[in-house]
């Protein structure tokens, strides 16, 4: 059974139980966050939010991304609060976790009350073919691997991934790490950020360098030696410092496989590891199920039709490396798979639709655009726009582009999807803004909004009750110059007067109307 929570601003949210194999009887702790207002009038998109790191509860308690329309689900983790199970540093349990709520989000499966999504978000209607991931961070890696490794059993539509550190070096940030991190240089100096290439033969291993999971020192580990030394130098040569998860029951610093046997290759790699360091089958073992990159191929194989888009900033959270090459693995090896759509960052429509300004510093990439190492760095988002506002544009993007079946490599303006109800009545620009009287007046339960738009502009059209409580969004998008009619069914309303608005930057106008049943 379900619990009723809380209210927030643009939503509600409600807390259920996921049955999935990897949380035993309990299942999984699901957080439900139910938009006021769906973004399509068929009903609302569903995206499934998971945080970066390696946390094991996922449950957000913010509103995120409702007030643009989407159904947003957050879940904790086997062995995480309200789940069962074993948390396994996001391996095969937690791709397990992470494909059953795919399927309750898609309407395949119920929860432990025996209710679909549906059935819990209902008088919303959740869009069982507009299902999406969006991975932040280190949340971008399970997002592709669970896809990959589960294609063939799920109905999702897009993943969006938000500075993933999709690479096996990327994680243990190998290649570099925004601010000072225990003395390295920002970036690896042994990394070509030019052509992607890591000099390996400046890799060496010291029994006396010391590497740091948080502020605890282990002594022993990997390093570069640009000075040819022989010796671990802090602020010329750069410490692997490693991912620090619990792996086969040790505290391990893990580091890439890659790493591993280029050390084995060249001698490297010492002959009694201390217990922080770990062996190459390790590695690869832990790294298979961890990076993202290993199952694009297979993400194309099993979800040819699945949309996908990778957003970041020019000033990375974590990576430093100028060329961004956790962003340029993930975006060039998804272009090279050729799935149904690929995209870096949101169309500039997208982000000026958000964001409610003109964005012209903003990049506006074509999807399926090659990039170089080089050619990259002048194509991600500048500092001016935060990350929730492109993270938006992004899911709403391909949210719009499911909807509409739009694939078209740039937009002029945000997609106009038919199922909100709104048509374009024939091509002649009207000379001024009009909002005219719906028609029928009164009616039951069905009314036509007509209105003009005599140049491409954001606008809204809201319907409010006699209180003023904001209860239906027909248009939120940005429009060319035209004469639009938008419908408004009133069948889950009562009898009644209400008001519907139509805001633009240069016109506000608000009508009343009456429903009669």
């Amino acid at each position: 059974m379900f619990i009723f929570i809380s209210s927030l601003s643009y939503c509600s949210y409600v807390d259920t139980q996921v049955p999935s194999s990897s949380a035993g009887s309990t299942g999984l702790m699901t957080r439900l966050f139910i938009p006021d207002t769906t973004r399509f009038t068929s009903g609302a998109p569903v995206v499934i939010y998971l945080q970066g790191g390696n946390v094991i509860d996922n449950v957000d308690t913010s509103s995120r991304f409702t007030r643009f329309g989407f159904i947003v689900i957050t879940f904790n983790y086997p062995g995480g609060t309200g789940s069962g199970g074993t948390y396994d540093n996001r391996g095969i349990n937690c791709l397990t976790a992470l494909k059953d709520i795919i399927k309750f989000a898609a309407g395949q499966i119920q929860d432990n009350s025996g209710r679909y999504l549906n059935q819990i978000t209902y008088p919303k209607i959740s869009l069982y073919t507009n299902v999406g991931i969006l991975g932040s961070s280190n949340g971008g890696n399970i997002t592709i691997a669970a896809a990959g490794y589960f294609g063939q059993e799920l109905n999702l539509s897009w993943i969006a991934n938000w500075e993933s550190p999709v690479g096996e070096e990327m994680p243990g940030a190998e290649l570099g790490r925004r601010g000072n991190s225990n003395g390295n240089p920002f970036t690896n100096p042994a990394y070509n950020d030019t052509t992607g290439v890591i000099d390996y033969t400046k890799l060496k291993f010291s029994d006396t360098v010391t590497v740091y999971n948080q502020s605890t020192p282990f002594h022993g580990g990997f390093y570069y030696d640009m000075n040819n030394n022989n010796v671990p130098n802090r602020g010329t040569d750069y410490i692997v410092n490693g991912y620090w998860v619990v792996n086969y029951g040790v505290l391990r610093g893990i580091v890439s496989a890659r790493l591993i046997r280029e050390a084995i290759n060249r001698g490297v790699y010492p002959s009694s590891p201390p217990s922080h360091i770990p062996q190459l089958t390790e590695a690869d073992d832990f790294w298979q199920l961890r990076t993202g990159d290993r199952w694009i191929d297979s993400v194309k194989a099993k979800l040819p039709n699945i949309m996908f888009m990778v957003t970041a900033s020019d000033s990375d959270h974590v990576q430093s490396a100028k060329d961004h090459p956790h962003v340029f693995n993930q975006y060039e090896k998804f272009r090279a798979a050729a799935p149904r759509f690929v995209r870096l960052n949101p169309d500039r429509a997208y982000i000026e639709y958000i964001t409610g300004q003109s964005q012209g510093t903003c990049p506006d990439n074509n999807a399926f655009e090659q990039f170089t190492h080089i050619s990259i760095r002048s194509k991600l988002m500048p500092e001016t726009v935060s990350d929730i506002n492109y993270q938006a544009a992004g899911i709403c993007e391909l949210a719009d582009r499911t909807c509409s079946g739009n694939t078209n490599p740039n937009l002029p303006y945000v997609i106009y999807c038919n199922t909100l109800g709104v048509t374009q009545l024939g091509n002649e620009i009207p000379g001024k803004y009009e909002l005219k009287q719906n028609y029928p007046n009164p009616f039951n339960p069905v009314t036509n909004i007509e209105f003009k738009i005599p140049r491409r502009t954001f606008a809204e059209l809201k319907i409010f009750d006699v209180t003023g409580k904001l209860i239906d969004i027909l248009l939120s998008s940005e429009l060319q110059p035209g004469t639009y009619s938008a419908k408004w069914n009133a069948l889950n309303y009562s009898s009644g007067v209400y008001l519907y608005l139509l805001v633009t930057s240069e016109f506000t106008q608000t009508k009343r109307m009456m429903l009669i049943k």
